[in-house]
């Protein structure tokens, strides 16, 4: 089922436009509040809820999103949040990008494009349940790396923008040492995809600028992610 649409929330402020209040990150964070995603990444007006601490970011054309903040031991930022991303051509294998793409016809729905993920040979689906955020139904996908990924560089799938989407934090981390959940939703005329980073330990990212593993470090993040991602609505698509 698509998503409904409705007109865009009136007064909302675009989250590369909304002025940044001091936080633990030298750029500053949001405000708490509701804000719509850039229709440059996200056609659209897809609002969401931002509570206290968390900052926007931008991957690349297509991919942008949120990170919490990681405080002053993280000065680089932690992350750690969710990144938005329309779906365009999908990899056969993450790791090897001679094998080319799928046909757009054979992933063009949640369930199609889960099976892709799941047909993955480096990696391996360890949940996945139907999922309904904002009026767009799709599927909800955990994914783990079977092996080290070595030298794979793990792109997963383009944007509209040519941006290559990647499974961080799987990264170079040992298997099952983290996972990562993407919400495939079928907003009319594309699926989107929600990556999360539900693993509450210490980031990849974090590890890099020196702070200490910590199984807990976002323990508390967890649920203002999951808010986040519930509070998604769809506006209106061009």
């Amino acid at each position: 089922t698509q998503a409904a649409t409705s007109p865009s929330p009136a007064g909302l402020i675009r989250i590369y436009q909304a002025p940044l209040v001091p936080c633990g990150d030298p750029a500053g964070c949001l405000a708490p509040g509701t804000y719509l995603l850039d229709p440059f990444d996200v056609p659209g007006d897809l609002s969401l809820e931002v509570p206290e601490g968390w900052w926007p970011y931008r991957d690349g054309g297509g991919a942008t999103g949120l990170l919490v903040d990681g405080g002053p031991e993280a000065p680089s930022g932690s992350g750690w949040g969710i990144m938005v991303s329309p779906v365009a051509d999908v990899r056969k294998d993450p790791c090897d990008a001679s094998a080319g793409m799928f046909p757009p016809d054979e992933v063009d729905t949640p369930q199609e494009l889960a099976e892709a993920f799941a047909s993955w040979p480096a990696f391996e689906v360890v949940a996945s349940e139907a999922i309904n955020i904002g009026g767009a139904t799709g599927v909800k996908v955990v994914l783990e790396t079977r092996e080290s990924l070595g030298t794979c560089s793990a792109q997963l799938w383009q944007t509209g923008h040519s941006h290559y989407v990647d499974a961080y934090p799987l990264g170079k981390a040992d298997p099952g040492e983290y996972s990562v959940t993407f919400h495939i939703l079928d907003v009319d005329p594309e699926l989107v995809v929600v990556r999360s980073t539900d693993s509450a330990q210490t980031s990849p990212w974090e590890l890099s600028q020196g702070v200490e593993p910590d199984p807990d470090r976002h323990a508390e993040h967890v649920a203002q992610q999951r808010a986040i991602i519930d509070s998604i609505r769809f506006g209106e698509r061009n």
